[in-house]
């Protein structure tokens, strides 16, 4: 299966032909869905933005002085789990002018979000300078469209591997970016933490010795070129390197019904409603085990991890000895740290 840190690469990511109506398409998400693997959309016109944004000036400009929350590292990849990085208030037109220029050892990132942080990110509403510059993909019904996300990144920043519950397309509108996906059954080697992120900060090199389990997750990998569109479907792992400096933006959108969401989630990041009602549950169930001694606990858990196995993972998941089941080293060692605290 490979691993893309230890040298071997990844499986190439599909492309798909853009075509005349390109991301205004309405067969373009029957295209999508048809593999439900991610996707590069080539020959998209995104509109102005590819030649007015090459301009770091005009760029700046456009988007205005307006006071924007950045993290800011001297650490390329920045890691979510020990925040190696800081969050600092700067103008936007100073976020661009630093990001773009040679401002090392200092990187920056930003991710919009809207002075409400109540309200969901909206770009073509809360940003009127660049709104114009960019359009909307028709194809996604606008009803199905959660939030719009403007991303401005310094060259060689890494973004942590981690998932989205929602659908989403990248419009790459400036800069290149290196990308390593992996499908959501690859789970249980990605070293996932209880927060979604993994503990693998960079899958491109990484200790075999120190996470072992990496050796049989099966990456994709695909560099964006400025104007492709990068489809990641929900649930899909993902981490991404800016090559150059980068301006791009992400597009959600809802594939299951609106009640399958959490509703007071602005970032769009919670689990599903269902699948917090079953945390709720397993939490419980941890809680009721401990009444037990160790030695009877660590039975009765494995009992539990056997049960969901069967009665819930995708059978082309399991595989043909239970001994070498994909579930049980993290939701085994998951218990294991719980029970013990």
């Amino acid at each position: 299966r490979g691993a893309a840190g230890r040298g071997r690469g990844g499986l190439p990511v599909r492309t798909i032909e853009g075509g005349r109506n390109g991301l205004n398409d309405g067969c373009l998400l029957k295209q999508l869905y048809d593999e439900d693997t991610p996707a590069i959309i080539k020959g998209c016109d995104l509109g102005p933005c590819r030649t007015l944004w090459k301009d770091s000036h005009f760029f700046a400009r456009a988007g205005g002085s307006r006071s924007v929350s950045v993290q800011v590292s001297n650490d390329s990849e920045m890691d979510f789990q020990n925040r190696n990085f800081e969050y600092k208030m700067i103008g936007f037109d100073e976020l661009v002018a630093k990001a773009a220029g040679k401002s090392f050892p200092s990187y920056y990132y930003f991710r919009s979000t809207p002075a409400n942080r109540t309200s969901v990110p909206d770009f073509w509403s809360q940003w009127p300078g660049l709104a114009p510059h960019i359009q909307m993909p028709g194809a996604i019904p606008r009803d199905k469209v959660f939030s719009s996300v403007l991303r401005v990144c310094s060259k060689g920043c890494l973004l942590f591997t981690h998932y989205d519950v929602m659908d989403n397309l990248l419009l790459q509108v400036r800069g290149s970016k290196h990308v390593v996906l992996y499908r959501p059954s690859d789970y249980d080697y990605l070293y996932i933490s209880t927060n979604g992120k993994s503990s693998v900060r960079n899958p491109r090199r990484y200790d075999p010795q120190r996470f072992p389990l990496m050796e049989l997750a099966c990456p994709f990998e695909c560099v964006l070129d400025e104007g492709d569109v990068l489809y990641i479907p929900a649930l899909w792992f993902h981490n991404v390197m800016a090559q150059e400096f980068s301006i791009a933006l992400n597009v959600f959108w809802r594939r299951l019904e609106s009640s399958a969401y959490d509703q007071k989630d602005t970032f769009g990041n919670r689990d599903f409603v269902a699948a917090q009602r079953a945390q709720n549950g397993v939490w419980r169930a941890i809680k009721t085990l401990t009444s037990l001694p160790e030695y009877y606990r660590d039975f009765e858990a494995r009992r539990l991890i056997q049960i969901l196995r069967d009665r819930l993972l995708l059978p082309e998941n399991i595989p043909a000895s239970n001994s070498a089941s994909p579930v049980a080293p993290s939701l085994e060692q998951g218990v294991k740290n719980v029970t013990s605290n």
